[in-house]
């Protein structure tokens, strides 16, 4: 079909839609500029086929979003995009590399408390006195010690 320069009201007679339709249409993009031209007139039939894969889902290709499925897309990530704003003005998250650096540090500093067990047998020989039982607790006490120590060492990375 060749290609026909027409006006907005021709357009819309067409089209069997109102003149404010068609405005508010271009003005949300509906039609883009080799369709809308700058002069207020419309191309036929690009607009047509424009309208109708971005104002009906049914006649619109699977591989193409509507102007209503597109717009929903980029509404959605505006929200997200402001809830994790929202959040780090609250200071409600830290960025990945501090979290990294954190863990990395509670990390050295549990292996190098674990890696001091080993120094315990001695207090712990002397004060159980070779009994199982003193033992134990010789070593739970040590072990809410170091549960002490890690905590402590967390609350200062965070």
């Amino acid at each position: 079909m060749e290609r026909e320069i027409i006006s907005r009201a021709e357009f819309a007679r067409r089209m069997g839609i109102s003149r404010a339709a068609v405005t508010q249409g271009i003005e949300k993009g509906v039609l883009d500029e080799g369709a809308a031209l700058e002069d207020g007139q419309i191309a036929w039939p690009d607009a047509e086929q424009q309208w109708r894969a971005n104002t009906n889902p049914a006649k619109r290709p699977d591989d193409k979003k509507s102007f209503n499925e597109s717009r929903a897309e980029k509404e959605a990530a505006q929200a997200e995009l402001a809830k994790i704003r929202l959040a780090e003005k609250r200071d409600e998250l830290r960025p990945r590399t501090e979290i990294e650096r954190a863990v990395t540090d509670c990390g050295i500093q549990f292996k190098r408390l674990v890696s001091g067990i080993p120094q315990w047998a001695d207090e712990v020989a002397g004060e159980s006195g070779g009994d199982a039982l003193a033992a134990r607790g010789v070593l739970k006490k040590k072990a809410r010690e170091l549960q002490k120590e890690m905590e402590q060492a967390m609350l200062r990375l965070v």
